[in-house]
């Protein structure tokens, strides 16, 4: 399976001028799409369960867009990509 990672950066300052510069802090990385069984293998003429789950926690508020691909050694669809929408309300607990 190939991923693409992504990191969570918080910019704490930016300095503008005589060659600028910035201070960041960049959040440990999580994935917050997963799937149960990672990986199996399917007979020829059957068909086989996988869970996708999307971990919202930690996320910020917004619409995250990913691409589900599904490789298989069909000659005719050796990938099938499925789209997936995840979105994410911010709650403030005062």
């Amino acid at each position: 399976m190939i991923q693409s990672h992504y990191y969570e950066v918080y910019f704490h300052s930016w300095t503008a001028g005589g060659g600028g510069g910035f201070s960041y802090t960049r959040v440990i990385e999580y994935d917050p799409i997963s799937l149960s069984p990672e990986s199996g293998t399917v007979s020829a003429g059957s068909s086989s369960d996988v869970d996708i789950i999307f971990d919202a926690s930690g996320m910020f508020g917004g619409e995250y867009y990913a691409d589900l691909i599904v490789a298989s050694n069909d000659p005719v669809d050796p990938e099938v990509v499925v789209s997936a929408h995840l979105s994410v309300m911010l709650i403030r607990k005062w």
